[in-house]
């Protein structure tokens, strides 16, 4: 019950990309567990599985919202985004959008 109540106050308050943004975080905090070589854990982080028709269900938009901010955050060198995979190169963009709403 009180996730949807924050869904939908989410919806109501916020706009697509500062949602977005927040899913996009929600999700780099469960795959924090990296495996590789330590010097490039840091360097990027990815999301596997999450269709932007996935990614619009969960923040209450459509498809095509959520396409077109990640091809935005993708010409600004924020992110890559191929198929059902999301590449973060600028992990401060991404924070920053999901907490533009808490500065004001």
């Amino acid at each position: 019950m009180r996730e949807q109540e924050d869904q939908t106050v989410d919806i109501a308050l916020h706009d697509v990309s500062t949602r977005l943004s927040r899913i996009i975080l929600k999700h780099l905090n469960k795959i924090q567990t990296y495996t590789g070589i330590k010097e490039e854990a840091q360097k990027s982080h990815l999301i596997n599985h999450l269709s932007d028709e996935a990614l619009a269900r969960m923040i209450g938009s459509v498809r095509q919202v959520v396409n077109k901010q990640l091809q935005y955050w993708k010409s600004k060198g924020v992110l890559d985004k191929k198929r059902n995979e999301i590449m973060i190169h600028d992990l401060d963009a991404i924070y920053e959008a999901a907490d533009k709403f808490n500065k004001s």
